[in-house]
């Protein structure tokens, strides 16, 4: 008989040695603590981690910078009551856009060239910290705007709301477009400052402001999106 036969006959006669009752329960309490996990757990997702990561990045003069002039903005609205809804419409627009526009210079520069190593994309990661900036200054603004409608009634907030949200999305996405594209964060801040205030300086009433047809059109945020997207392209190639 040849060692092959050998081996497929002794093969046919193992058999598997009996399995002891621990063994069984390990097993099963194994895969019962598998079956009973949840299938999503909110601290692993992705998108929440890059968020959390990037708060560190952000400068910290950004946060505080924020906080400060929209309580001022909110305090100057309250004491100037006809004017309550010129302050917050230019307050809050202009200090997202100088937000955005701070959180691209030399270094943050430097920083991308680092990211290129990592396994998460550098642009991902600047989208990551462009979010957070953005959503912490619709936060403040929300709140200034809350705050304001507290102490004058006359005023909704849906209707602040409105006067400076999108003007805020098309501004903070031209400010940083400028940043990536001159690498000068105080000029892409300080012109959609200008560009802000210029446009309410020629209307024709400062006390009232009505809602202009422009910044609420689809157009507006179609514009702030495909700048982001130009923008984060540029930032990604270091241009």
């Amino acid at each position: 008989m040849s060692p092959q036969d050998d081996l497929f006959e002794t093969l046919r006669e193992w058999q598997a040695p009996p399995a002891s009752e621990a063994a069984k329960e390990r097993i099963l309490a194994t895969v019962e603590e598998e079956m009973t996990q949840p299938g999503f757990a909110l601290r692993n997702w992705l998108p929440l981690q890059l968020l959390v990561a990037q708060v560190r990045v952000v400068q910290s003069e950004i946060w505080l910078a924020s906080l400060f002039v929209m309580a001022l903005g909110a305090w100057l609205a309250i004491s100037y009551r006809e004017g309550a809804s010129l302050v917050l419409t230019l307050t809050a627009p202009i200090i997202a856009a100088w937000g955005m526009a701070l959180l691209y210079n030399e270094d943050i520069e430097q920083m991308m060239e680092l990211e290129r190593a990592t396994p998460v994309p550098s642009s991902l990661l600047l989208l990551a910290r462009m979010t957070l900036v953005f959503s912490f200054n619709v936060g403040v603004g929300t709140a200034a705007s809350s705050v304001t409608q507290a102490f004058l009634p006359g005023l909704g907030v849906g209707e602040l709301l409105a006067l400076w949200l999108t003007p805020m999305a098309l501004l903070s996405a031209g400010a940083f477009f400028l940043s990536v594209l001159t690498r000068n964060s105080v000029l892409g801040g300080t012109a959609s400052m200008c560009i802000w205030i210029a446009y309410h300086l020629f209307q024709q009433d400062m006390a009232v402001i009505t809602l202009d047809p422009l910044w609420i059109t689809l157009a507006a945020i179609l514009a702030a999106a495909a700048l982001i997207a130009i923008e984060v392209r540029l930032a990604w190639e270091g241009i």
